[in-house]
This record gives structure tokens, C-alpha cells and sequence, in this order.
């Protein structure tokens, strides 16, 4: 069993690193021949092959033989590093790390952890010695990466760890590069604007990713507190989803400038605040119901006789640009979007159909 792991590992790594046969042949300084025995599991390796195997691969013989997930030292060892991160057990931890290095250094999971544990060390401890080590292991982790079987730890976010760390140890152009280069979607705006603002005292730099981060964070705050509104409804936990939908529509018009300025925030408050009055209807507070359709056919109607998609006119957005513009689906106009709201109601669309024809609205 341990050869046919041996050769299945050997091709597979071969593989991963794009490599042919002849090129492997080449670099170890033996046959083609050979290399398609040890892959055909025809024969093994000596064992000074082996090691120089494992190191050009950047791998350990354990996971060169496939031992590696079945190791009880190396599950243990994984787990004090987590226990030391969390009990902030700093005491040990360059005793714990550096053991785990020698050990297993060309382990993807131990160079990751033992990286984190030492930057929450030498973060909390402002020490840059053990900043500076913690980024090393982290680098070596990302050349590892390619053993990584969890699918929540990414590249990226190895390399906003790194990043965060040579923030702290005043190295925060380095930081800035790596960021900027690793950011997709914009992931890292507000750290990158952050640095600029803070570190870097370059505020005209800072505001394009001050505006961009906080676009993102109004979309992200919306996704998610709908997202527990759904799911608090699922669970017909009424008056949480109500709770998270009021505190939401409460936070989009601090997004506002004055309460009388007309923004795209008012068609987002239209709609919202219909939700809130089916929750009302839900919690059998059908006055509040009521007051909640009259509060958003205010606001459908002030967004829709001077409607305004421009980002700019939202709190701190001054320097975005002209055509920065937000879209949705919601309805062209905002009246419209609240009748489709109401019509979206799988429990209480007659009851709010019926409110909204008693306060004389269906004409409009």
C-alpha cells in the first residue's frame, strides 16, 4: 500500500507542477526509465531520492507516503497550536512553533497556523522580531497552498494576514502592494484605504477606496440583515424579523446627508418598510401595519418625483465620481416596487392590498 502511494504521489506532484516526465528526470539526475518505475510503482526510490524528492516538490515524506492525514502527533500538534492561539498562551508559543516547523516544515496546515499564532503574538505584543516570523511562515504556507484541502482558507486571505501583520511592524507600503495586488472584488478596499489615510497621510489616495468600501458595505449590511430577516421568518420568529428589519431601515437613512435630501436610499426605504408592515400584520399590529405603508408611499413618492441613482449624493461620497450610479431590480419606479412588494407576500398580500386601497393609494 505504502508503494502504491508513494507512485500515485509522485505523478500526481509531478502533475500539479506542470512538469513532464524528462523535466523530472532532468532535475533529480536520473532516467525517464526510472521516473516511470517509481510512478508505475515498479520500484521505490532509495531513500536519499526520496528526501530530495520531498524537497523539490516542497513536501514531507509523510505526505510523500500518504501518511500525513493518518498522523495522531501531527493531528495533536495542529490542535495545541489552535489551543495556544485561542487561550492566548503566548508563552508557549515560540517553544510550540518552532517544534512544529522542525518537524513538519513542509506542511501547508502547520506553516498557516503556526503563522497566525505567531501574528496574534507578535500584534498583541508589538513585537517585530516575531511579526517578521509569523509573515515568513505565512509566505510559506502560500507556497504550500496546493496541499490545502479546506475550502475556507484561500491565498487571499493568507495574504491579507500578511498584509495586517507588516501594517503593524510600520511596513505598510509593503502591506499596500500586496493588497492592491490581491483584491479581487474590491475584498480589500477599506484596509487599502485605510493605510493611505492612516499610514501613509495620502488622503486624494484614500477617498476612491474610502467611496468603493463604503458602496460595498451599504450592499453587504443590506444582504445580510434581509438575509436574517428571511431567515428569522422561516423560523416564524416574527418579532426578530422585525426587529432586523426596522434597525435596518433606521441605518440606510443615516446614509442620508439630511432627512430631506432625496437619494436612491428612499426607494431602498420604500420597499423595507413595506416588509415591516407585513411583519406588523404577522405580529397582529395592524395600525402599525398601516402607518408602515403610509411611511413607505412618503418615500416611494419623494424618490419618484426627483429620482436619484447618483452615489455621490450619499454621506461621505462627495468625491465619487458623476457616473458612479446604483442599480436594481426592485421596479422602475419606486410605487412600483412597493405594489410588487405587496403582491411578493406569500401570507398577508390581501391584507396588504387591502390597507393600501383604504389609505387610497391604488390609484397612484
Amino acid at each position: 500500500m505504502m508503494k502504491v502511494e508513494l507512485a500515485q504521489n509522485i505523478r500526481k506532484l509531478r502533475k500539479e507542477k506542470l512538469m513532464t516526465q524528462e523535466n523530472l528526470a532532468e532535475a533529480l539526475g536520473v532516467s525517464v526509465a526510472v521516473i516511470s518505475k517509481w510512478e508505475l510503482g515498479a520500484s521505490t526510490p532509495d531513500v536519499q531520492y526520496i528526501a530530495e524528492i520531498a524537497s523539490f516538490f516542497e513536501t514531507s515524506v509523510d505526505v510523500l507516503f500518504g501518511y500525513e492525514l493518518q498522523s495522531n502527533n501531527l493531528t495533536k500538534t495542529l490542535e495545541a497550536l489552535d489551543q495556544c492561539r485561542q487561550s492566548k498562551n503566548y508563552e508557549q508559543a515560540l517553544l510550540l512553533v518552532e517544534k512544529a516547523i522542525q518537524k513538519y516544515s513542509n506542511n501547508f496546515m502547520i506553516n498557516y497556523k503556526s503563522g497566525r499564532l505567531l501574528a496574534s503574538f507578535g500584534i498583541e505584543k508589538k513585537d517585530v522580531q516575531i511579526t517578521e516570523r509569523a509573515v515568513v511562515l505565512l509566505h510559506r504556507a502560500i507556497d504550500l497552498i496546493s496541499q490545502n484541502t479546506d475550502e475556507s482558507i484561500t491565498e487571499i486571505e493568507i495574504y491579507s494576514e500578511i498584509a495586517e501583520s507588516l501594517i503593524t511592524i510600520d511596513c505598510a507600503e509593503d502591506a499596500l502592494q500586496i493588497l492592491k495586488k490581491h483584491n479581487p472584488g474590491g475584498l480589500n478596499n477599506a484596509t487599502i484605504a485605510m493605510i493611505y489615510a492612516s499610514d501613509l497621510k495620502q488622503a486624494d489616495e484614500a477617498f476612491p477606496y474610502l467611496t468603493k468600501a463604503l458602496g460595498e458595505n451599504l450592499q453587504v449590511h443590506i444582504r445580510t440583515i434581509i438575509g436574517f430577516v428571511n431567515a428569522y421568518m422561516l423560523k416564524k420568529q416574527y418579532s426578530n424579523a422585525y426587529e432586523a428589519i426596522t434597525w435596518l431601515i433606521r441605518n440606510l437613512e443615516s446614509y442620508k446627508k439630511q432627512a430631506t435630501d432625496v437619494t436612491y436610499i428612499d426607494k431602498l426605504v420604500a420597499v423595507f418598510t413595506v416588509a415591516a408592515a407585513d411583519l406588523s400584520i404577522h405580529l397582529k399590529q395592524l395600525d402599525q401595519a398601516k402607518h408602515h405603508l403610509h411611511d413607505a408611499y412618503q418615500a416611494a413618492v419623494r424618490f419618484d418625483e426627483h429620482p436619484d441613482y447618483g452615489i455621490k449624493q450619499l454621506r461621505f461620497c462627495e468625491s465619487a465620481p458623476d457616473t458612479a450610479v446604483a442599480y436594481d431590480d426592485l421596479g422602475e419606479t419606486a410605487l412600483k416596487a412597493i405594489l410588487q412588494a405587496i403582491q411578493n407576500s406569500e401570507e398577508n398580500q390581501t391584507s396588504l392590498e387591502t390597507m393600501w386601497k383604504e389609505l387610497a393609494y391604488e390609484d397612484k
